[in-house]
């Protein structure tokens, strides 16, 4: 579909109607990085489409005044970044009415970088994060000594706020795993400003993935007594379950090779395709994991031929001993 797009740019022709449709269904929508659906929310501050199921959102009362996890994320920073600016002011004024006050001057100019951390706009990246994080613990550091003076605390919990932020942005941005989200939710609730909405979407989220994440587990796992036709109607209601939970779960692309597969049984350990590298045996045609074969994808797809250890077995037991 993208090519299309790509395609028709190059056509000397009105083909918007056609693009239109073309560009809809490449986009994608919502935490989950899913296709836009009917009665999707629309964000009152970014505008972006978002599915209800993604953001444990239930109010229908309220859908006029949806906000998404990243504007909230973006107007709590821009409430404590004008709190950082009031007391940076206040401080300031005091000390020009103050002069000589040697603790107050080393408070105004630690709020400065207070404010620095606050007014700082970077693009948001797993790199940028760890640096903003190692900025902020510098800052909180040199500043220990004001946390019950000059309101010192304020500062410290909005830049504190300001590094969960990106993070969280980060995590909204793109589909990321539940090792994120876990991290994510553990430091909201640890952090001096908590944005309680956000704090439960997150538990819910992370509840959610580590629910499905154990029922997909027990259902790649099943005894060989669970028959495939089992095992294909379960797997579709989870694969149709986890299209609102907005984690990248490795079980998701293994539940879904499996049921493409239509749950066939292979391998020495009797268990499905994954989606991983498999390898056939030239003998009896079965089909093995490269793991459970002691065979890496790139030594496998350099063999010309490949017998299983089960067919090795016989050919060596069909041998007359001398």
């Amino acid at each position: 579909l993208k090519q299309l797009l790509a395609d028709a740019d190059a056509i000397r022709l009105d083909m918007s109607e056609h693009t239109s449709i073309l560009k809809q269904a490449t986009k994608r929508y919502c935490l989950c990085r899913g296709p836009y659906e009917p009665n999707m929310l629309t964000c009152r501050g970014c505008k972006e489409a978002f599915h209800p199921e993604c953001v444990n959102f239930s109010s229908e009362s309220k859908r006029k005044t949806f906000i998404c996890p990243s504007c909230q994320v973006t107007r709590h920073v821009q409430v404590q970044t004008g709190i950082v600016k009031l007391v940076k002011a206040r401080a300031t004024l005091a000390s020009e009415l103050s002069p000589g006050d040697a603790n107050l001057d080393k408070f105004v100019q630690w709020s400065g970088s207070c404010l620095s951390i606050m007014l700082e706009n970077v693009n948001i990246s797993p790199e940028n994060i760890l640096l903003m994080n190692k900025r902020v613990q510098t800052v909180v550091e040199n500043g220990r000594t004001f946390g019950r003076s000059y309101e010192g605390s304020l500062l410290q919990a909005a830049i504190k706020m300001k590094a969960w932020g990106y993070h969280a942005l980060l995590c909204f941005k793109k589909r990321t795993n539940l090792n994120d989200y876990q991290n994510l939710f553990t430091a909201s609730v640890v952090i001096p400003l908590r944005v309680m909405p956000l704090d439960e979407l997150l538990r819910s989220t992370v509840e959610k993935a580590k629910t499905w994440t154990e029922q997909s587990r027990k259902l790649l796992n099943s005894p060989l007594d669970v028959s495939s036709e089992h095992i294909v109607i379960e797997g579709q209601k989870l694969l149709q379950q986890v299209r609102h939970i907005p984690v990248d779960m490795p079980e998701e692309k293994k539940l879904a090779a499996c049921l493409d597969d239509s749950a066939t049984r292979y391998c020495l350990c009797n268990g499905f395709n994954d989606g991983g590298f498999m390898i056939g045996c030239d003998k009896c045609e079965n089909w093995y994991h490269g793991r459970c074969v002691d065979l890496t994808q790139k030594v496998g797809e350099s063999l010309t031929a490949w017998t299983c250890p089960p067919c090795r077995s016989k050919n060596a037991a069909a041998v007359p001993s001398s």
